[in-house]
């Protein structure tokens, strides 16, 4: 259950908004907080309570917001009854033996109607020849919420692109066949420039020169060569210091 909270987070963080974000992240780091707390501090357990309901209300919310279309049920009595009022045959025993085996979903503590239609037509029988002629318009239903999701999904994809939370792969492969072209003939010029120093430092002959310079661009090129095959990968904090300087 644990693991599946932590899915959907992602999820909705992937989704949400920036305010949510922040919002979400702020519930979640008080209720994780709340919980340090309780392990030392049994009077703390109340409060750590409070947070996590609090913290589960925002994600189920948003979960729903983003991912979910129809009604949702709190309880598996409320699932089955929402079923049997479909003309499903249903039963308590065998709704939960599904829940165990995972054919029936629940998502943050709620089960939605998108999906418990989805799992009755894949795996319940209706009560009557009517209940089954009525299964067309079911599908219709069912094919309606998806469509709604879809076009949400499609809503919010549109303002994330206003919001430049995406950016072209093209402009990127651009910009960073550029800057590998800058740092190849800067790499060049320090060879270009050092060598003869070097020479001089270490009081070599002048008439190697040439061939240390072939060198060490040989090494140049063969190093971008590397980088270019992906051979070579940045480490996160260097990265974030060249960008800083």
């Amino acid at each position: 259950m644990q693991s599946d909270a932590t899915d959907i987070y992602e999820q909705v963080l992937q989704k949400c908004s920036k305010d949510e974000q922040q919002q979400l992240k702020l519930y979640k780091g008080r209720w994780y907080q709340a919980l340090k707390n309780s392990a030392t501090d049994a009077s703390a357990v109340h409060v750590e309570a409070k947070c996590k309901k609090s913290y589960e209300d925002l994600l189920e919310s948003l979960y729903a917001k983003y991912f979910k279309s129809g009604k949702s049920f709190s309880s598996g009595t409320e699932a089955v009854d929402f079923l049997k009022s479909k003309d499903y045959k249903i039963g308590k025993s065998k709704f939960y033996n599904d829940m165990k085996t995972g054919l029936v979903k629940k998502v943050s503590g709620k089960f939605f109607e998108d999906d418990l239609l989805e799992y009755a037509k894949n795996n319940l029988q209706r009560n009557t020849i009517e209940g089954n002629e009525s299964g067309l318009q079911e599908q219709i239903l069912i094919e309606d919420l998806a469509l709604k999701r879809l076009k949400r999904e499609r809503e919010e994809f549109e303002k994330e692109l206003q919001e430049e939370r995406y950016v072209n792969k093209d402009d990127v492969r651009q910009m960073l066949a550029m800057r590998a072209s800058v740092f190849k003939q800067d790499m060049i010029s320090v060879v270009d420039d050092s060598v003869p120093e070097l020479v001089k430092i270490v009081g070599g002959d002048p008439d190697r020169i040439p061939g240390a310079i072939k060198f060490l661009k040989e090494q140049v090129y063969e190093t971008m060569r590397r980088y270019a095959e992906g051979k070579i990968y940045f480490d996160a904090k260097v990265v974030e210091e060249v960008e800083a300087s």
